[in-house]
């Protein structure tokens, strides 16, 4: 942030909160602190409840429920049937693609897609706190955010089970970095990773394209903002 000129006057722009880095000198390419960090105790923590719950008989996808059917359709694919069909999908699609990269890597091993869901989840934490940190550029909100997303313990349950859930808190904390990137920085590729963000959390969770018409106005009136 430059300063700001008006009438001859000169007013100089916020000081940064907490001794973090003024807009101008944004870490390009680089996380902070708090999001190097949280993204190791998220490993460590999520890994944990991973090694606690990943082999409970309850929580395997059979009995006719979603994770069966998820694992069928990534079988289907990994063997080569990539449009699984000719039957339309009664699911979102995006996370039986993701198992069936994860099967087509490992030879159809549960535990490893579970690693990468874990493996995932921490990325999303760690995003989470990176995204706090860019808005507020304060490290205590970077910690505080990062922090509460870590001990949340319902994303690392769902992390740990073969449903499209799993994937929900990684993708939700990818759009909503890419969304504040793009708002702070605006340019066309921005955008377009902020839509790429977007789309992947749709074509998981479809009700996430109602807050589209949300986000449109927040672009819109993003410049007004920084007016």
């Amino acid at each position: 942030m430059g300063s700001l000129k008006s009438e001859g006057s000169i007013t100089k722009a916020p000081e940064p909160v907490d001794g973090a880095a003024p807009a101008g000198h944004q870490r390009a390419g680089r996380l902070g602190r708090p999001a190097v960090v949280t993204l190791l105790l998220a490993i460590l923590a999520k890994g944990l409840v991973l090694r606690d719950l990943g082999t409970q008989p309850l929580l395997q996808p059979r009995g006719g429920l979603d994770g069966e059917a998820y694992v069928a359709l990534a079988q289907r694919v990994a063997a080569g049937d990539l449009l699984a069909g000719p039957e339309a999908y009664f699911l979102p699609p995006l996370y039986a693609y993701f198992l069936a990269g994860v099967f087509a890597l490992t030879g159809g091993s549960l535990m490893m897609a579970r690693v990468f869901q874990i493996a995932l989840g921490a990325v999303g934490v760690s995003l989470v706190a990176e995204a706090a940190m860019r808005l507020w550029r304060s490290p205590r909100v970077s910690w505080m955010a990062g922090l509460l997303t870590l001990f949340v313990g319902v994303l690392t349950f769902n992390e740990t089970l073969i449903l499209q859930s799993s994937l929900d808190p990684f993708l939700m904390a990818l759009a909503m970095f890419l969304l504040v990137r793009s708002t702070l920085s605006p340019s066309v590729p921005a955008f377009v990773a902020a839509g790429v963000g977007i789309g992947l959390l749709a074509l998981n969770r479809p009700n996430a394209l109602l807050v589209v018409p949300l986000l449109l106005l927040a672009v819109v009136f993003s410049g007004r903002w920084k007016g």
